[in-house]
Parts: C-alpha cells; structure tokens; sequence
C-alpha cells in the first residue's frame, strides 16, 4: 500500500515538473514570437525607410547643403531620420588673401569661379557697376587701363592686361592681375570686409560622400 502511494506522489511530482516544464517552455514560445514580431515589424519599417533612401541621389544631398550651410543635416524619414555631413569649400582656394594684390598664372588656382556667380566684364573703367561695402563685385578687366575711377570701387577686380590707377578714387578689395608691376599700385586698398564677404557669399557647401547614416527615431 504504501509502495503504491509513493508511486502515485512521484509520479504526480512527475506530472507537476512536466506541467511546469511545458509552461515554461509555451512563455518562452511565446516571448520569442512576440519578439521575431516586433524584430519584423521595426525591420519593415528599416526597409520603408530605406527604399526612400534609394530615390534621393548625392544631387538631393548637395542641393540641401547649399541652402541650408550646415556640417550635419538630419532629415525626418516615416519611422528614422536620414543623417547625412556637408562641407564647405572656400570661395577663395587656400588662405584668405591678406593682400591687396595677387599675382597669378592661372585664376582658378585662387579663386572659385563658376557660372553661378554674378561676373562683369568692362574695358574701360567707366563701366564699373555701383558698389559698396556690402555690395562689392567681381568684375574682370578685359583691356589695358591706365586711368582714373570716378567713384571709389569696392571688390575683385581681375586682369591679364596693364592696370594703373591714376590720381583719383580708390578700389578696396583684391586685384588678382597677371603682371608683376601693378602690385605697387597705391590706389588700390585691400579690405577684410570685401574678402570676409564673398567668403561667406560665395563658397560652396557640398555633400560629403560616404556621410550618411540611417539612424532610430527618438
């Protein structure tokens, strides 16, 4: 008898333990579902994010640094945020000019000229456009001046011919000119604040290939 009811406890503690085990075993079931579930359903959203991604070219991305002239940009996609880096180039190559003239071979070595940036072209100094400390301009001389300005002339004036400012107003600003003699010229001023100017006008901000990142919304 008592040989029977020992049999009977252990083989309910048995049944007890398996009971236990199988339970165990359905939450863990159930919390790994649950889980692949929510791995899946944040790994759906990735996907719908990222096929946004493959709609937008590096064309998208420079065309955002250059009107917003930012180092980071981060833009807010359905379930993440795009993060992607700019960087500014100097509309002046190298050191800012500390000088009022500047003697070059090849003008693009020093400057960053492009069709986007407003360019005069004169051949006598009577067409030189209205300027001023604020609104100085990039103006190429196209003939020999020996002449006097009629009104002071504020910016970059850029040569490959003779140029002699004779007794008269004043240019503030940088010559950028091909000939060794015109650098003495005593009516022409360099300013900071037309150099200081165009840098912060005319430099170009560009994306920075293999800056971007997908990141979790907060």
């Amino acid at each position: 008898m008592r040989y029977r009811n020992f049999k009977a406890t252990v083989l309910l503690v048995g049944l007890m333990s398996l009971s236990g085990v199988l339970t165990l075993i359905f939450l863990a079931r159930e919390k790994f579902i649950g889980y692949e579930r929510h791995s899946n359903h944040y790994y759906q959203q990735y996907l719908t994010d990222k096929m946004a991604l493959f709609k937008r070219s590096a064309l998208d991305e420079d065309n955002e640094c250059r009107q917003t002239k930012r180092n980071e940009i981060n833009v807010e996609l359905t379930h993440s945020v795009y993060q992607f880096y700019c960087e500014q180039s100097s509309f002046f190559i190298g050191n800012l000019p500390s000088k009022k003239t500047v003697v070059f071979e090849q003008i693009s070595d020093y400057l960053r000229l492009n069709e986007t940036i407003p360019i005069t072209q004169i051949n006598t100094l009577a067409e030189l456009p209205p300027t001023s400390p604020t609104e100085p301009k990039i103006v190429v001389v196209t003939q020999d001046i020996d002449e006097k300005l009629t009104r002071d002339f504020y910016g970059i004036l850029i040569t490959q011919h003779y140029f002699n400012l004779k007794n008269g107003a004043k240019m503030y600003g940088v010559l950028y000119t091909t000939q060794e003699s015109d650098k003495s010229n005593r009516y022409v001023t360099y300013s900071r604040e037309v150099v200081k100017y165009f840098d912060e006008h005319y430099s170009i901000w560009h994306f920075l290939p293999y800056s971007r990142n997908l990141l979790h919304a907060k």
